[in-house]
């Protein structure tokens, strides 16, 4: 499986993608990598997301 060249649109950051898998199946290296892609941004992990969540 390859990389596509997408153009990126500048307009006003809407959305968020959520990326679910397996244990090893590569989440948080496509996460890191469209993190890296898209300036308005942001790669959370779900360990920090925990931390926040009062039960």
């Amino acid at each position: 499986m390859g990389w596509t060249e997408v153009p990126v649109d500048t307009g006003p950051a809407v959305g968020a993608v959520l990326l679910i898998g397996i244990p090893g199946s590569g989440k948080s290296t496509v996460a890191s990598a469209l993190a890296a892609r898209f300036a308005a941004s942001a790669h959370i992990e779900v360990d920090a997301l925990q931390e926040l969540i009062v039960s």
